[in-house]
């Protein structure tokens, strides 16, 4: 009707380069992948094999190029692991820049009766992760396999690109 013109904007658009939003047209901009879903962390380290870990779960969001992990799981064994202890199997590699994604840990047991805080972190070009002691100085206090012990538990929240 005269006097009640509408006038609409474009909140978003779907083409061939993903999702578009409020009018903008650069690919460079577009969301083109989204997805849910779970996977199985495990043990590692730098040598030596047969850790094994109980109740590892883990749920990860995916969101262009970032992700977002969360797992936890509890030691059973280290076998003849030793060196550096990782967190293996995460959905994606992070991306291989000399990027350190970071990320929260709750714990139990890591570190004995140190009580240091820790992070975690997303080892660059890999689908695994290592802890950290906190360090007043510049070395880095990566967690070997010789500070943890059977039954160990740990949950691990961790933002990262791919």
């Amino acid at each position: 009707t005269a006097g009640n013109d509408i006038t609409f904007s474009e909140i978003m658009r779907a083409d061939s380069d993903g999702l578009k939003f409020n009018g903008d047209t650069a690919a460079a901009n577009a969301l083109d992948d989204y997805e849910e879903g779970t996977f199985t962390p495990s043990i590692g380290s730098g040598a030596g094999s047969g850790g094994a870990a109980s109740s590892a779960t883990g749920s990860y969001t995916k969101i262009g190029n970032t992700v977002f992990a969360q797992c936890h799981m509890s030691i059973n064994t280290l076998g003849s692991m030793s060196g550096t202890f990782f967190v293996t199997g995460f959905p994606f590699a992070a991306s291989s820049g000399y990027t350190l994604y970071q990320g929260a840990v709750r714990s139990q047991g890591i570190g004995g009766s140190n009580n240091l805080p820790i992070t975690f972190e997303m080892v660059a070009g890999s689908a695994n992760g290592r802890f950290h002691f906190a360090s007043g100085s510049s070395s880095q206090l990566t967690v070997g396999v010789s500070e943890l012990s059977a039954s160990d538990f740990f949950a691990i929240g961790i933002t990262y690109n791919v």
